[in-house]
């Protein structure tokens, strides 16, 4: 049987090449674990979605409807383009905001790149067409935006509770998906500290400490 001293340093020589076990360093063993670590998470999501009794009552006959309905024109189908549509909107406002928690793999934030000038892009619309009787939801998936000014009153009827008001959708979805994004990053750090896991840097920063008592009260606060 390991002495507990051999199995401590067995434990920090495998923390020791695991830090070497970087993408630039040796990418196939990198791609290699994350291959399988993948194809282990799609067999578990879906058994997972398999056995959900969510999709068998709800998502599957709601999937069947609507290839059904997308299958055949009728009076239906204004309908049903306004529902495409409005996923279409959602899953673009929400998959911006889990971009933006991840840093779109560079830092980048998608805010500025998306949400921000879509904004600046609806006030311009609203200068323009003296109100906001105009559809944004096409200003998604890397389509330009067009105010489509229907009708351009003498007098602007527009506030800034009404352009508020107007933006707050994809603002909120935006939101709601920084914060999903923030959940997975949650999760591994939960999971290494109930594996008892160090983590050296969180260390590192816990023990400097500032002359000034104040600002180690703010930092232990904040951490």
């Amino acid at each position: 049987m390991a002495s507990p001293d051999a199995c401590k340093s067995l434990a920090e020589q495998l923390r020791q090449e695991r830090k070497k076990l970087t993408l630039f360093q040796r990418p196939l063993s990198v791609l290699y674990h994350f291959s399988i670590v993948f194809l282990r998470f799609v067999k578990w999501l879906a058994l997972r979605i398999q056995r959900s009794s969510a999709t068998r009552f709800v998502l599957l006959p709601l999937l069947l409807l609507w290839l059904v309905a997308s299958s055949r024109d009728g009076p239906h189908r204004p309908l049903l383009d306004e529902i495409n549509q409005s996923v279409k909107f959602v899953v673009w406002w929400v998959g911006l905001g889990v971009l933006s928690s991840v840093g779109l793999g560079t830092g980048m934030h998608s805010g500025v790149l998306f949400l921000f000038p879509h904004i600046f892009l609806v006030v311009q619309g609203a200068q323009e067409c003296q109100s906001l009787d105009f559809d944004t939801r096409h200003h998604m998936w890397f389509h330009p935006f067009e105010a489509n000014c229907t009708h351009v009153p003498q007098v602007s009827t527009v506030t800034f509770v009404a352009i508020f008001w107007k933006v707050f959708l994809p603002c909120m979805l935006w939101g709601a998906g920084t914060a999903a994004g923030e959940i997975p990053p949650y999760a591994l750090s939960r999971a290494a500290k109930l594996a008892g896991q160090r983590n050296e840097e969180f260390e590192e920063i816990a023990e400097s400490k500032s002359q000034y008592n104040l600002m180690n009260s703010m930092k232990d606060w904040m951490i």
